[in-house]
């Protein structure tokens, strides 16, 4: 009942929203609505938001909230002066060409932006645990985390299992907390809440869609940007080769917090540009506040001071009536991204100590203090009279050098291009020891695998036109902001280099700002007229949008981990829940069934040594289980383990390239086994399971250079290196035999290492046969974690491998 009065209730105030910017002069009805469920999305967030602070966060409390704001809306519309002129649907809709090509653009981007969700629920990376925040959010009202069986648990196994999760920190063992059991949640809150409306809303399904709708207002506000610069078509333009890029397509699926702060910066801009020319400067609050809450989503919200503090100069001199204007957004921002910075401190404190120790945020912090700091100083120096005349004499130093001025921009900007592009891939190659260095050194190449080659160019000319040509004053804030942003994460991508993940940081706003300067330089380009003008920008954008269709058909219309929530809420429903606790070495599962679907596991640092205390668990009225990739447990004749559920789900997903753009989907598959673990009552050896078999697809295996067929067996392609590794399991001490089966397995090379390939087991070795190769192998150890059982191939090679066979030789 209380999603159909949250629904109910937000149509209400979107309505009331729309009928205020109307009394505002907007007239434009797709603005007007723009602008209303934007603003609506807006304060929800930031009600949500401060519930979650408090630790009340629920739907019915958000039902209350917006029920009181329809209620005081409704007091504004009653008396309203407008009223009897506005209210109710009296807006016409204009049928034109345009508002037709732009309503099947849009039919477009909601069928290819809501129908694909990526079912990221897997707890070892960023998705999935931005998906266990919001179902934590959801179940308890906050973030903060109590387990008052960790201490139970620990007590006896000791250190055996670990106090924390990937994302999940213990703040016992950060000095933060006296209780055992007390766990924060990584990274900042706004998006989470919002995750936690659309879980309330729509279940996991409602939670992966999300960002799907900031995407779409995102798109809405690059269209009324540039349809104001370049009229109605040259919008829609725009806003396709934005919607449709392939990084934002990617982003919007998932949930990861770019689409959201993406989102705020381009309402807040486009806020910027309707308000700076206003007599009332004091609405500039509202556009300081929505650059502001990116602090509440996300550390690098900071960077946006350096670019207003920027903005705020340029009207120092060029400007100066619109200067006060530009100080007071700027400082609205600072001190709304300062309450974001205090925020992160007492709310996410072990996230925001992380930061501070990486540097990322103290240098962030910097700059935003000297940014404050020049703002400041500007002010005090405005009004002496050796400034103004130093100001007015290099204003019309530099309106005289115009010409030179746009010619020296011009061949900046080549030359950086240039050296970017081609020589700092080559300057920085000799000393590069890491991948995330080699990713830097060559962040421009690999930027314009996203972006068209020729759209990057163009967007100098987009420049020329905002800057020189035809600049206003209202458009500046994004062109310095969104500069900003590209050389900085193009210098540093700040980011692990698998794609399509590397795009995050990106996708913030360098990706927008080159599609948006890029098309307004390509429609401004002064070199063509007339027909041939037409004929270059219709090649020109088809050439885009096709470089966007050959990036993104990979995914465009496949949902990536399809089924994996489904199979999850299935496995942990069979799970038996009373006095139960689940063990486990698989990162990707213990925090979403401890969080999510309501099943305590924890992970374990060494199954052998839980083993030889899981005893105690027993005698304390506790029922351990133990999940896992095999029926191997090492030498404990006191324990018999009973198999009772199994978790095998497989889903699409790009194959995580690092040295090129990903051309093929690849199976990310979950093997995993659930053994109650008992006395042995029998006063012998419990038997277990001696042969274990896998098909590639299905058992956790994956490929770098060759693609699932099938009938998941993995076929090389003409690429070298990787074609198996995998699946990453724990074996206790032992010898084993593996044996690879498929065809033409004499032309490829074979290994099995442990420890993540910092240990290897065996040397490379080919094989004598075609079909198969015998592979023995010894644990030495009291166990191993994270074994890998490797295929590599030369180029231009015809191997494939169908399925893998685990056997224990010898105790």
């Amino acid at each position: 009942m209380s999603q159909i009065f949250f629904f109910i209730l937000s149509a209400v105030f979107v309505y009331f929203a729309h009928f205020f910017f109307l009394t505002k002069g907007r007239s434009h009805t797709f603005e007007n609505w723009v602008l209303s469920l934007s603003s609506y999305l807006v304060i929800v967030g930031i009600i949500a938001l401060a519930s979650v602070a408090l630790n009340i966060y629920s739907l019915y409390l958000l039902d209350v909230s917006l029920l009181v704001l329809d209620l005081a809306s409704a007091y504004f519309v009653f008396r309203s002066r407008r009223y009897s002129f506005t209210f109710g649907w009296q807006n016409k809709i204009l049928f034109s060409y345009e508002n037709l090509i732009l309503a099947v653009f849009l039919s477009i981007t909601v069928f290819l932006y809501f129908f694909f969700p990526t079912e990221f629920v897997l707890g070892g990376r960023d998705p999935g645990v931005y998906s266990i925040s919001a179902v934590q959010i959801s179940k308890t009202g906050g973030l903060q985390i109590y387990d008052p069986l960790l201490k139970e648990v620990k007590e006896v196994v000791g250190d055996s299992i670990l106090s924390s999760y990937p994302g999940i920190y213990s703040n016992f063992e950060l000095g933060l907390s006296k209780e055992l059991g007390s766990l924060t949640i990584q990274f900042y809150h706004l998006f989470p809440s919002y995750l936690a409306l659309g879980y309330d809303l729509g279940g996991m399904q409602g939670l992966f869609r999300v960002n799907s709708f900031f995407g779409i207002l995102s798109l809405c506000f690059v269209f009324l940007i540039t349809k104001r610069i370049l009229g109605s078509i040259g919008g829609i333009v725009s806003a396709a080769l934005f919607a449709w890029n392939p990084a934002e397509i990617w982003s919007v699926r998932i949930p990861l917090s770019e689409p959201v702060s993406q989102f705020l910066i381009l309402f807040s801009f486009y806020s910027i540009y309707k308000i700076i020319y206003k007599k009332n400067e004091f609405l500039l609050f509202w556009p300081g506040i929505l650059l502001g809450l990116n602090s509440f989503n996300r550390v690098d919200g900071l960077v946006l001071l350096p670019a207003l503090a920027a903005f705020s100069f340029y009207t120092f001199l060029f400007a100066p009536r619109y200067f006060r204007k530009s100080c007071l957004l700027f400082f609205v921002t600072s001190f709304v991204s300062g309450l974001g910075v205090l925020y992160g401190y007492f709310y996410s404190k072990p996230y925001f100590l992380d930061l501070w120790k990486e540097g990322a945020l103290n240098k962030l912090s910097l700059l935003g203090i000297i940014s404050i700091g020049f703002v400041l100083a500007l002010l005090l120096l405005e009004k002496l009279s050796f400034v103004q005349e130093f100001v007015l004499r290099t204003k019309t130093f530099l309106t005289k050098k115009k010409s030179f001025l746009r010619v020296s921009f011009f061949l900046i900007f080549f030359l950086l291009f240039g050296y970017t592009y081609f020589l700092r891939p080559i300057h920085f190659g000799i000393s590069l020891d890491t991948q995330a260095s080699s990713f830097a050194a060559n962040s421009l190449p690999i930027f314009l695998w996203y972006v068209p080659f020729f759209l990057f160019i163009f967007a100098v000319f987009g420049y020329d036109r905002l800057l020189f040509f035809n600049p206003r004053i209202g458009y500046l804030p994004w062109v310095f902001s969104g500069t900003l942003l590209l050389v900085g994460y193009l210098y540093d991508p700040s980011i692990s280099p698998d794609h399509l993940w590397a795009s995050r940081r990106w996708v913030l706003f360098s990706i927008p700002i080159v599609i948006l300067l890029g098309a307004i330089g390509l429609f401004s380009f002064s070199f063509w007229k007339g027909r041939l003008r037409q004929l270059g920008i219709t090649l020109l954008v088809l050439l885009s949008l096709g470089h966007s269709w050959m990036r993104s058909r990979l995914f465009l219309f496949t949902p990536m981990l399809e089924g994996y929530a489904q199979t999850f809420q299935k496995f942990s429903e069979s799970l038996p829940e009373e006095n139960s606790v689940f063990f486990t070495t698989e990162e990707n599962i213990a925090g979403i069934l401890s969080f999510v679907y309501g099943r305590k596991t924890y992970l374990l640092s060494n199954t052998q040594v839980f083993l030889e205390k899981a005893e105690g668990l027993l005698a304390k009225g506790l029922q351990p289980y133990l999940i896992q990739s095999t029926a191997y447990f090492g030498d404990h004749s006191n324990l018999q383990f009973q198999p009772i559920a199994d978790l095998k789900v497989n889903g699409y997903y790009p194959i995580p390239t690092k040295e090129r753009y990903p051309d093929v989907l690849t199976l990310l598959s979950l093997d995993q086994k659930v053994f109650r673990i008992e006395r042995n009552t029998k006063g012998s050896q419990s038997q277990t399971e001696v042969f274990y078999e896998w098909r590639m697809g299905e058992g956790g295996f994956k490929t770098y250079t060759g693609y699932f067929g099938n009938d998941l067996e993995i076929h090389s392609t003409r690429k070298e290196g990787p074609l198996v590794y995998g699946p990453f399991i724990s074996l206790p001490k032992g010898s084993y035999e593996i044996v690879f089966y498929g065809n033409g397995l004499d032309q490829a090379q074979f290994q099995v290492s442990a420890d993540n390939g910092k240990m290897e087991l065996t040397p490379l070795e080919k094989s004598n046969a075609t079909d198969h190769k015998r592979i023995p192998f010894k644990v030495s150890e009291k166990e191993m974690r994270n074994l890998e059982f490797k295929v590599l191939v030369p180029g231009k090679s015809n191997v494939i491998v169908s399925k893998l066979t685990l056997q224990k030789i010898e105790p």
